[in-house]
């Protein structure tokens, strides 16, 4: 089984023990470890340093460097150690202080980006709020032109149903006027019949009753000559017939005054009947107007 690997290499080893020879420190083992972060144990750094004496050991003389030139090297490096982390801290500083520059100018930009993607979702917010609204006034808007849509649907049928009934109602009215049309002319008919009848009557009355003033007027002067007493008995038979002649004539008065009240009473019938006639004829003529004025605003309706 193979061991756990060291926490660091020779290689890194020896470059670590060169930067503390450089910056003129010695390489203890706190030294090492420093560099290190602590890690390593003293077996390895011990181990790691014989390895690098027996290397340095097995130089040859020429290899190796006076220790007057070594001195130079080694304040050399030093003060080249010194300069470079000068200037390194230097260009750190500068460095840092651009990036705390930037870092502040970032935290500036992301703040007003912040600020923006606030107004931003604010602003959306607010937007699909309105939307939202919107969506609900038009689902409300939609809902009452459905059912205003349903309503005039209702009062379409309603009105196909009136229009229909309007239609047959003037059929109707129109059959009725026709026959009562027919009727008023029958009516006219038998009333006109009816007064030419009455004319006739009251005319041959008239007649008769001047024939009766005649027989009268007669009478009375048959009477006054029987009443001188010196009349001829011709006169007497004449004055008999007359008077069978007179009853007669009064028979006949009589009856005719029996036909002209039947022919009144018959005309104030018909008057009457007239009467109710046109007054039915008057109701089917504003029952077909009216069927009319119906028809006219369904039309104007459907249209």
């Amino acid at each position: 089984m193979a061991g756990r690997p060291p926490a660091f290499s020779y290689a890194q080893f020896k470059e670590a023990f060169a930067q503390s020879a450089a910056e003129g420190k010695e390489p203890t083992y706190e030294a090492v470890r420093a560099r290190f972060e602590g890690k390593g144990s003293f077996g390895l750094i011990a181990s790691y340093k014989t390895r690098l004496r027996g290397e340095q050991a097995a130089l040859p003389e020429t290899a190796k460097i006076p220790d007057d030139l070594a001195d130079q090297i080694r304040t050399g490096l030093m003060t080249l150690h010194s300069t470079l982390r000068a200037e390194v801290e230097s260009t750190l500083k500068v460095a840092n202080e651009v990036q705390a520059e930037e870092l502040l100018q970032i935290g500036l930009l992301q703040d007003r980006i912040d600020e923006d993607q606030r107004r931003e979702l604010e602003w959306a917010r607010a937007t699909a709020q309105k939307a939202l609204v919107q969506v609900e006034d038009r689902d409300v808007e939609l809902a009452r032109l459905r059912h205003e849509l349903l309503e005039a649907r209702g009062d379409v049928r309603r009105l196909d149903v009136a229009c229909n009934v309007a239609v047959a109602e003037r059929n109707d009215a129109r059959a009725n006027a026709a026959k009562l049309l027919v009727a008023l002319d029958q009516e006219r008919s038998t009333g006109a019949s009816a007064a030419n009848a009455l004319a006739v009557s009251q005319e041959r009355i008239t007649a008769q009753l001047e024939q009766v003033a005649g027989l009268k007027a007669e009478c009375s002067r048959l009477a006054a000559l029987e009443r001188d007493a010196d009349e001829v008995a011709g006169l007497k038979a004449l004055l008999q017939v007359t008077g069978e002649k007179v009853q007669l004539m009064a028979q006949m008065h009589a009856e005719q005054q029996e036909t002209i009240i039947a022919l009144t009473t018959q005309n104030r019938v018909l008057q009457r009947e007239r009467d109710e006639f046109m007054g039915r004829a008057d109701e089917a003529q504003k029952m077909h107007l009216s069927s009319l004025g119906v028809l006219g605003v369904t039309g104007v309706t459907a249209g």
